[in-house]
């Protein structure tokens, strides 16, 4: 699964800074990008709730003394979600197999996207790499 921003402005400045190293803007962006995604976890969904557990798969959680959270059973998935960052690239990911099938979702399971950008995550990665853009002026 292949996650990308189009956005006019970062674009523009990205051309500006086209011979330059990226992996430290690239990286402080992964970092944040992360972060952004443990919020979606939080919220159990954003900027959309996702559909609720079924009835019954709920009760089985409370039964079994798991938390109520949505994609969170033993927080596997939450905990596999890593960064790497390289001088043209960044990558957010999961090694957790079963990732994609709750953020498409699949014949019994309804997708929740948990790696979604947020309008914000826009602005604010635009934000790391001006910030970096201008150091490079200095």
């Amino acid at each position: 699964m292949r996650i990308q921003i189009h956005d006019e402005a970062l674009n523009q400045l990205l051309q500006k800074m086209k011979d330059a190293d990226l992996k430290a803007p690239l990286r402080d962006s992964a970092i944040y990008m992360k972060n952004s995604i443990q919020q979606n976890f939080d919220a159990q969904g954003r900027p959309e709730k996702w559909q609720p557990l079924s009835p019954k798969y709920a009760a089985w959680k409370q039964k079994k003394g798991y938390s109520p959270d949505i994609l969170i059973l033993t927080g596997a998935l939450r905990r596999s979600i890593n960064i790497s960052a390289t001088a043209r690239e960044a990558r957010i990911f999961t090694g957790m197999k079963y990732g994609p099938i709750h953020q498409l979702g699949g014949s019994k399971i309804p997708a929740r996207p948990f790696m979604v950008v947020q309008d914000e995550d826009i602005s604010n990665i635009e934000d790391i790499f001006q910030r970096y853009y201008e150091k490079l002026g200095e």
